[in-house]
């Protein structure tokens, strides 16, 4: 049994095909030459037709790293604060949400709760550090219990 590779192709070089063809090349000669069906060079026209500008959205057929949002919830006003977004996880995501939350507010020391799950981002020193510094108590769920943090549910819902 044989394995088929599947080749995924950039926007960029769809487009390229496709004007080729649009100039009058050969469909022939240039699946040949890119090494793709004729049957995709179709497609893509087709494509391209019809959508015109905005055929082949995406990356262009390089998948993007995830996406991680970090955001940091009034639990009284079910209002996000501060929020960050980054491609991965680490302490400087879940305080980048924790700054903007603290930027234009006047917390009270002593007076302010921060409740988190514990996830290694909340539990670090840094975290943890500038909470403190801002006067604030740190608060943590229960080892794999999000019925301690219901207020977040359906946040974006």
């Amino acid at each position: 049994m044989s394995q088929v590779e599947k080749r995924s192709y950039s926007r960029d070089f769809k487009l390229q095909a496709v004007k080729r063809l649009e100039a009058g090349e050969s469909i022939s000669a240039l699946s040949e030459e890119l090494s793709v069906k004729r049957t995709k060079l179709y497609r893509w026209r087709g494509i391209v037709r019809r959508d015109g500008k905005k055929a082949f959205p995406g990356h262009g057929g390089r998948r993007s790293k995830a996406e991680l949002l970090a955001r940091e919830l009034d639990a009284f006003s079910r209002k996000v604060v501060g929020w960050a977004l980054e491609n991965h996880l680490t302490a400087a995501l879940a305080l980048g949400a924790l700054e903007m939350a603290l930027k234009d507010r006047n917390v009270v020391p002593g007076e302010l709760v921060h409740h988190t799950d514990r996830g290694v981002q909340y539990a670090c020193g840094d975290y943890i550090g500038r909470l403190e510094a801002a006067g604030i108590q740190p608060s943590m769920s229960l080892t794999c219990s999000p019925k301690t943090r219901p207020f977040e549910t359906g946040v974006f819902s």
